[in-house]
């Protein structure tokens, strides 16, 4: 698989005055497709699929009050300053560069890596190899925006610190509770079904399951890998297909930031990639997860072209990240996963 950026400008130019919202008011993923295409080698896909979405994204909206340097917090976790926190970051990128950008506000915004169901975070990953590619005016835009989505929509998952039980993520995931099933309402948005995880025993001490004294790109390979697991034993209907991509993809996410932050904001990235994961796993899975179920065989098949062919924009993603992943750390539940999420998505034939 090898990357073609040399159309990615022209697909970015196709969303220039449009916002992070699709017209039904979920995230829009089509600037994160348009890369994922991109990293493919599907420059062309890239354009028609941008080309043929871009009349489901609605129009950008105008800033309103500025970010305020010394008081940014203030605004974290409120949508409607989208437009305001993308003012906000290109001056920042403008002024120091988008890699110091990049390791002072992952640090900043880590805590809240499920923030738009973790779209905030993915997004912004998808931008920063975009830019790592070759730095131009619309993907240092692109990246502002993305880094504007994730705090726009800023949330902290329950968190309590204790000591670290310093698990490998297979071997922490297991100890994962899951949300008990009277207490589930899982048929909206997957941020309001991430509100039950205080009826999860436990949740707030998951972050110290996990042993993130090790290599950061280590650990986010294998939580990568456990999460692929959790696609393969859990996907059942359209609604698990889309929830558990979220936790391979976020995953990429923090692989794709990693050699862009300093070694203690990636430390803190992963964990909070980890925590994003297992809350996807607590609130929606069916049964605990167990490391020691078998993946079974996946058929040889061009994944790459299935994806494109298929249109589904989870299905493309997903595919992009687990080849990526599987090139990384050889899995065969990275196979596994794609053909799971694409036989139960239908196609997307716009």
């Amino acid at each position: 698989m090898t990357a073609d950026y040399s159309r990615h400008d022209e697909a970015l130019a196709l969303l220039m005055g449009l916002g992070p919202d699709l017209t039904n008011w979920m995230t829009s993923h089509v600037p994160m497709v348009a890369e994922a295409l991109a990293a493919m080698g599907e420059a062309s896909a890239a354009i028609t699929w941008t080309g043929a979405h871009r009349k489901t994204v609605q129009p950008r909206g105008a800033p309103s009050a500025p970010i305020a340097s010394d008081d940014w917090r203030a605004a974290l976790g409120q949508r409607w300053h989208f437009a305001d926190w993308s003012v906000f970051f290109s001056g920042e990128i403008a002024r120091d560069g988008w890699q110091t950008v990049c390791d002072r506000w992952t640090a900043r915004l880590a805590p809240g890596f499920a923030a738009a169901a973790t779209h905030g975070v993915i997004r912004t990953g998808h931008a920063a190899r975009a830019l790592r590619a070759a730095e131009t005016p619309p993907r240092r835009q692109e990246f502002a925006d993305a880094l504007a989505l994730w705090a726009s929509t800023y949330v902290e998952l329950p968190a309590v610190r204790r000591a670290s039980a310093k698990l490998s993520p297979l071997d922490a995931l297991e100890r994962v509770r899951l949300v008990p099933k009277e207490k589930r309402q899982n048929g909206g948005a997957i941020t309001v079904a991430l509100g039950q995880l205080t009826h999860a025993p436990g949740f707030d001490g998951v972050l110290d399951l996990l042993d993130t004294e090790r290599s950061p790109e280590a650990v986010a390979l294998e939580a990568a890998e456990a999460f692929a697991r959790v696609v393969v034993a859990n996907v059942q209907s359209p609604l698990t297909a889309i929830v558990f991509t979220h936790g391979v993809t976020g995953a990429a996410a923090a692989l794709n930031l990693l050699p862009h932050v300093s070694a203690a904001t990636g430390q803190a990235l992963v964990a909070y990639a980890w925590q994003s994961g297992a809350a996807l796993v607590s609130a929606y899975a069916s049964v605990p997860f167990d490391a020691a179920k078998p993946v079974p065989a996946s058929a040889c098949v061009d994944r790459v072209a299935r994806a494109v062919a298929h249109g589904d924009d989870h299905v493309i993603k997903l595919t992009e990240a687990c080849l990526a992943l599987n090139a990384r750390r050889p899995s065969t539940a990275f196979e596994a996963a794609t053909d799971a999420v694409a036989a139960h998505l239908p196609e997307d034939r716009s």
